[in-house]
């Protein structure tokens, strides 16, 4: 632990009404400890107009380049500022650690784009990373992710593993508490990985990568998760998939716990909650990546997100006590390839409920009928009735197959009978449509584009 020149000590107060002199003590050394961290937390300046042998203390004195961070020792409160407008080629890491009132900060300042920070060569010591965090309570905000570098498989096979370490942001195993938030990532093969536990990777953008994560055999992930507690909610993420398997590989989300083992429940890849994301024309949404003869992927939550992908909705791995329920499913885009499925989840004890399945060229939703899963309150429509039952599965009692599209006017198609997709308005705002709590009944959400947001009134996102 860092020595910061004082310490504070605990000691048992002894006297009459003692419980309110232990609480009063409490609260004193509560705002002592607030006072000192508003009074020596640090604000620090990078702009590309800058120079190292600034300050870097004040917007007129900034920094000049990303490798001024690695000399910084940060504390509890600091906050980095990059100039928006400007732009970045390089990487830092970021090994301090906040605390849950005093976070540290890396956001932008100014006016116009956000800044860009991009670090398209490949080595093996950061394999592509921008910024890598191993501390807790780290927030970064604000920033735009553009161009990062594929791991060059056939160049070294042994080396396979470090796409664990790949990311524009990567939230290392020690990592906890971290929070990526409002940011846009740009063609970068994976946009954030998390390997950490009890971190948030919420309200982000990415889009347009088309290139492999590990040429040439997997694609492009948008957020990829191996730790537990880990929480994805409100992203878009849009035209991830290229490469890999099947001549198509990647997609909106990938969780792996591959780097935590097997048997080691509530450490990785368990306890994960996925919800109000919106991932469109991806190879697949969300890929539950398992290692060989292992269970894990255990405890996920999925559910209030919509996905109209080419190639799946969940794909063909494990997954254990997990609960898929409200979510929306589109799988009607032109898939001539391998890979051709809904849901194909296998493992034990899981529960599929209150889903919209939307389907078209022959598809069926449940691509193993052996695998036991519950199935209840989901509504299955075969858009170009290609098939007469799109399940896969016998029907449960609660369950309802639908014939015609009406019943599903005005959220999910319009008056003539056409689907209706999210897509970004004027305002950045994008909507979307998934199953309420009763039949038939939909609820929205949107998601603004985190360069957007000031543009848009604060409380259209539909957030709690």
């Amino acid at each position: 632990m860092r020595d910061y020149g004082f310490v504070f000590t605990h000691r048992s107060v002894k006297c009459e009404g003692g419980n309110m002199r232990n609480k009063n003590v409490t609260l004193l050394a509560a705002l002592m400890i607030l006072l000192w961290v508003s009074l020596f937390a640090n604000n620090y300046y990078i702009s590309s107009s800058g120079d190292d042998r600034n300050s870097g203390t004040s917007p007129s004195s900034p920094w000049a380049t990303l490798s001024s961070l690695d000399a910084v020792r940060f504390k509890a409160g600091d906050t980095v500022y990059f100039n928006r407008g400007d732009k970045w080629l390089g990487r830092f890491k970021i090994p301090e650690s906040g605390t849950e009132q005093d976070p540290i900060r890396f956001t932008s300042y100014g006016e116009g784009a956000f800044p860009i920070l991009s670090n398209p060569n490949w080595d093996y010591t950061w394999d592509g990373s921008v910024i890598r965090v191993s501390g807790e309570y780290i927030i970064i905000e604000n920033l735009h992710f553009v161009d990062g570098a594929s791991h060059p498989y056939e160049e070294n096979k042994s080396r396979h593993e470090n796409v664990y370490d790949m990311g524009a942001v990567n939230l290392s195993r020690d990592s906890k508490h971290c929070s990526v938030q409002y940011c846009e990532f740009e063609d970068y093969p994976i946009g954030v990985q998390s390997q950490g536990q009890y971190n948030r990777i919420y309200q982000n953008y990415f889009h347009d990568c088309n290139k492999g994560m590990c040429l040439p055999y997997w694609g492009p992930i948008g957020i990829f998760v191996g730790g537990s507690y880990n929480e994805i909610s409100y992203n878009y993420v849009i035209n991830y998939k290229g490469g890999g398997s099947g001549g198509f590989d990647g997609g909106a989300i990938e969780i792996d716990h591959f780097m935590w083992g097997a048997g080691h429940i509530g450490y990785g890849a368990d306890h994960i909650k996925i919800h109000h994301n919106i991932s469109i024309e991806n190879a697949g949404f969300l890929e539950p990546e398992a290692l060989d003869n292992t269970r894990g992927n255990n405890y996920i939550e999925i559910y209030s997100n919509f996905s109209d992908d080419y190639k799946w909705f969940i794909s063909d791995d494990d997954l254990n006590y997990s609960t898929i329920r409200n979510n929306t499913s589109l799988r009607v885009l032109p898939w001539q390839k391998s890979w051709h499925m809904v849901l194909a989840i296998q493992g034990i004890q899981n529960k599929v409920m209150n889903n919209v399945f939307i389907v078209s060229n022959g598809l069926k939703v449940i691509q193993y009928p052996e695998i036991d899963i519950e199935h209840k309150y989901n509504i299955y429509y075969s858009h170009d009735h290609s098939v007469a039952d799109p399940i896969g599965k016998a029907k449960d009692s609660t369950e309802e197959i639908l014939y015609t599209w009406q019943k599903l006017y005005p959220e999910l198609y319009d008056k003539e009978g056409n689907i209706l997709r999210p897509s970004k308005d004027k305002k950045g705002v994008v909507r979307a449509w998934t199953p309420g709590s009763n039949k038939y009944k939909f609820e929205p959400f949107f998601i603004v584009l985190p360069q957007c947001r000031k543009k848009t009134p604060r409380n259209i996102s539909g957030q709690k």
